[in-house]
């Protein structure tokens, strides 16, 4: 009774959310400075992401770019539910740091607009690499939109007991990070990342 009934809850809630966006990100290859990345055989086998994607680029104000792409599709068997809620929990407090880099502290998270009624949701982080400051904004997205839960509402008990509250379990994802250096004042890596964020994303590209 208990396995059925949880099917019905999360299958109920599946049916009634509503479809987000679609997108995907637009690089900015005629850049020459523009340098596509591969991850490591290490990074790919632990989050298990169905596309991934990866460059750095240097901007005419000489700020240096990295960012990455992660899309995990939605999950219908067991094994592929594990690998999207594993997903929900990545953030760059644990990844970054286990890089090596320190986190300084987390700032206010910020709204950004992207088209007329399309906007994503990033949290920012200000970094430590190599001595020097190193601004980042994180999103993740779920395929649906379930009110009241993000992507990335997973990081507690209860934020997970929140999500499956609100039905959120199969839902596909997007990731989506992208770090800023060159130079220290965090309002200026806002101003700069809400600037290029339109140009980077890509939208109406068909969720698979």
């Amino acid at each position: 009774m208990v396995e059925i009934s949880t099917e019905v809850w999360f299958r109920s809630h599946e049916v009634r959310g509503v479809k987000a966006v679609a997108w995907s990100v637009r690089w900015p290859e005629r850049n020459p400075t523009f340098e596509a990345k591969t991850f490591p055989a290490t990074v790919s086998n632990m989050l298990q992401y169905d596309e991934g994607h990866a460059g750095a680029w240097v901007e005419a104000d000489r700020s240096v770019w990295q960012a990455f792409y992660l899309r995990w599709l939605p999950g219908r068997s067991f094994y592929d539910r594990m690998r999207v809620a594993l997903a929900k929990s990545h953030n760059p407090e644990i990844c970054l740091q286990a890089s090596g880099l320190v986190m300084r502290r987390e700032l206010a998270p910020v709204v950004v607009p992207v088209q007329p009624g399309f906007n994503i949701a990033f949290r920012r982080y200000l970094f430590e690499a190599n001595g020097k400051p190193l601004h980042v904004f994180f999103s993740g997205t779920e395929d649906v939109e379930v009110a009241g839960v993000s992507g990335f509402l997973r990081m507690t008990h209860r934020e997970r007991l929140q999500a499956a509250l609100a039905g959120s379990r199969n839902f596909g994802q997007r990731n989506f990070e992208v770090a800023i250096s060159g130079f220290d004042d965090p309002g200026r890596a806002l101003r700069l990342f809400e600037e290029k964020l339109p140009g980077l994303v890509q939208v109406g590209v068909a969720t698979k």
